[in-house]
């Protein structure tokens, strides 16, 4: 159950860093604007 709460939160993370990366590339991504 552990192993599995940690590949969330790690998801998670991954998901939240690229959001990160989308907002400061906006040319990247044009739709997220």
């Amino acid at each position: 159950m552990a192993l599995a709460i940690l590949s969330f939160m790690l998801l998670g993370m991954g998901v939240y860093l690229s959001f990160k990366v989308s907002t400061h590339r906006d040319d990247k991504y044009p739709m997220n604007n």
